[in-house]
């Protein structure tokens, strides 16, 4: 019988795992700035995630914001992984780059003009990745 239930309960575990995986970094999706393991896998999944050091949430007082230190990273990287930050994050309102020396701020606000839209409306990886393209392309 607790062979069985271990079967069970692994069978669960590989169903909910390989769920996540073909939802790739869109499994968290309606996350908040408060959940410092989600906002981290985010960051993990999106370009430049070799070249990530450590972030920041700053969670205490609205505007909330994310501060994240990386080795490197180019102007059009920090544009895309803003855009999955901000349409995959419900309330962060800034995102503060520090690339080695140099320091860098996306806002929601920003983010949402630079694209005509809100952001957080996409809801799929395609349809977000079609979207930096295009923008990437002007």
């Amino acid at each position: 019988m607790k062979r069985m239930v271990f079967l069970c309960m692994m069978m669960l575990l590989l169903v909910a795992c390989s769920e996540q995986e073909q939802q790739g970094v869109f499994a968290y999706k309606n996350t908040y700035i408060g959940d410092a393991s989600a906002v981290r896998a985010v960051v993990e999944q999106v370009d430049g995630a070799a070249h990530f050091i450590q972030m920041e949430l700053y969670t205490d007082l609205e505007p909330y914001g994310l501060q994240l230190y990386y080795e490197e990273l180019t102007e059009a990287q920090m544009l895309a992984n803003g855009t999955y930050l901000f349409s995959l994050i419900q309330n962060v309102d800034w995102v503060h780059y520090t690339v080695g020396e140099q320091a860098y701020e996306l806002s929601r606000e920003q983010i949402n003009d630079t694209y005509g839209i809100d952001v957080r409306n996409i809801h799929d990886e395609a349809a977000l990745r079609k979207l930096i393209e295009q923008l990437q392309k002007q």
